[in-house]
């Protein structure tokens, strides 16, 4: 940190500059922070201009700087080192310089440390700790991202509803599988698990390939991704197991397609690392019940497959 900050510890800002319809509007960030924060009639040059707004907009101002930035600190580490949480720091930090630094880097070093000690993270504490001795917000380019962002979410969201309305047609045989015949066909068995960490059995898929299929030395778990389901893997079981494959694929309750409908429609909040510890116990209720016997897969070795999720698991 001391060297991305470029040699030197620097104190938290103290101004904070606004681009605004082609004015810049310099706010002192301790009297923003004290507005923002304060119950009672707070007196300042910079409240008594805030005031000036009606109450409605007045309480927006207040409600977006206390709006937390990130909610989930489990989730939120994961996401600022992710390759998305990157793409949009990148984004924003073009719109928000620290001193001509825009690289963004001192935004993300200044967020995971607060994270550290702290479950979540508001505008106004990152404003209090970002170090330069000035920060310059573009808010003019801000809004127009904020609006192109909105747009193309509203352009998604009637994509999905149009595709959701798309009639189900009969599936088409892909040319090579035309001369599959049902004999040769993998056999698909459900199978439930007791396990003690989890109050219900888990449920497993077993794809056993066909008896004429020459068997491999070695059999396949698979781990969907988060809000991924059984369902959405068959077609990669099916085909592993027409290679001669057995292949268990798992349901990790709590972080599976159940839980993002859950998440969907405010039931539950976002799943974060705390789902690791569990999907770590259902790999290894697998792995036991396979050494004992309850699980019935030819095979000595084991091969691990996961998607996203699964596959950090």
């Amino acid at each position: 940190m001391f060297w991305l900050l470029g040699g030197s510890l620097l104190k938290a800002a103290e101004r904070l500059e606004v681009e605004f319809e082609g004015m810049t509007i310099p706010i002192s960030i301790q009297e923003l922070a004290d507005w923002g924060r304060s119950k009672k009639n707070y007196r300042s040059e910079l409240a008594s201009w805030l005031n000036l707004l009606d109450l409605e907009s007045r309480a927006d101002v207040v409600k977006l700087l206390k709006a937390p930035l990130l909610k989930d600190r489990s989730m939120a580490r994961q996401m600022l080192r992710s390759w998305v949480g990157r793409q949009l720091l990148d984004e924003v930090s073009d719109l928000v310089r620290l001193d001509e630094d825009s690289s963004g880097e001192r935004v993300f070093l200044t967020l995971e440390s607060m994270l550290e000690n702290q479950p979540q993270v508001t505008t106004l504490d990152l404003l209090e700790a970002l170090p330069a001795e000035k920060i310059h917000l573009d808010l003019d380019a801000l809004l127009e991202l904020a609006t192109r962002w909105r747009n193309e979410l509203k352009t998604q969201q009637e994509l999905l509803l149009a595709l959701g309305k798309l009639p189900l047609a009969e599936a088409t045989v892909f040319e090579e599988e035309a001369n599959v015949t049902k004999s040769s066909e993998p056999r698909l068995e459900k199978q439930s698990l007791d396990v003690r960490h989890r109050s219900e059995p888990l449920l497993l898929e077993v794809w056993h390939p066909a008896e004429e299929i020459q068997l491999k030395s070695s059999w396949i778990v698979f781990m969907p991704g988060l809000g991924g389901s059984q369902e959405h893997f068959r077609w990669l079981a099916r085909s592993l197991s027409r290679e001669g494959w057995s292949v268990v694929v798992l349901e990790h309750p709590g972080s599976d397609a159940n839980a993002v409908q859950a998440l969907l429609e405010g039931r539950r909040p976002v799943p974060g690392a705390e789902v690791l510890p569990d999907r770590l116990d259902d790999l290894n209720s697998v792995l036991l019940a396979k050494n004992l016997g309850l699980l019935k897969v030819p095979g000595e070795k084991v091969v691990m497959m996961g998607h996203s999720l699964g596959a950090l698991t």
